[in-house]
Parts: structure tokens; sequence; C-alpha cells
């Protein structure tokens, strides 16, 4: 079974899994963007949106998909970050990223980058113990 699995590509499997969401009215997002969020998002004009934290910009790229954007301000502390998130969202126009953390205190502080992981990385000091 598992060598079947591996022969079907996986755009066929994912359609497959839509083609079933729908026929037993289960609610999905085919871009990825929660469904809380998609509940929410007007349908007739576009959006404003904040992505705090935009690491690899996967939630811009699924609001995208999902909606017209008029503007998008991605927010990324990890500074290796910054050239991928223009490098996916070149038009400055609609695009607006920052090179910033956001926290509930004006002024600078020290930012922990997991180089690992970068999504994790934090204003709190990262715990290297596991």
């Amino acid at each position: 079974m598992n060598i079947i699995k591996r022969l079907i590509p996986n755009k066929t499997k994912l359609e497959a899994r839509y083609f079933l969401m729908r026929l037993l009215k289960i609610p999905f997002s085919r871009s990825g963007v929660p469904l809380e969020i998609v509940d929410l998002l007007p349908k007739n004009r576009p959006v404003t949106f904040i992505d705090i934290g935009a690491n690899a910009g996967h939630f811009s790229l699924a609001m995208r998909a999902e909606c017209s954007i008029e503007k998008g301000i991605l927010i990324e502390p990890v500074e290796r970050l910054i050239p991928v998130l223009k490098g996916i969202f070149p038009d400055e126009k609609v695009f607006k990223i920052i090179h910033a953390a956001i926290s509930d205190r004006t002024g600078e502080t020290d930012f922990y980058v997991n180089h690992d992981a970068d999504f994790v990385s934090s204003l709190l000091k990262l715990d290297n113990n596991g």
C-alpha cells in the first residue's frame, strides 16, 4: 500500500482530498488560510492584513491565494529572511516588509534566533536544553 501512495502524485492526492471534503461537506480552505479567518474576509473587496512573524511568507502567500490584497504588512525580526520575503513579494506598493520584532514595550532588546528552526525565534531566551 505504501508504494502505491508514493506512485500517486501529491497534487492528485490533494485534489482527491478536496473532493472528499466537498462530498462530505467538511469546510476547508484550498489556500491554507484558517477557516476562522476566511469567514471574516470580505468577498467583494481587497483586504489589508498584517503578518507578524512573517518568516518565509507562508501565511501571506495563502492570503494572496485566498483573496485580493490591497495592502500586506509583513513584519519579520530574522534578518536573513528579509531578502527572501522581498523576493517573494516584490511589489512594494502592495507589500510592505518591515525588519522588526513586535513587543509590548518600546526600545531595543536582544532577539534570540534559533538557527535550526528560525520560526521559533523569540524575544524570550531560548531553552537549548531540549
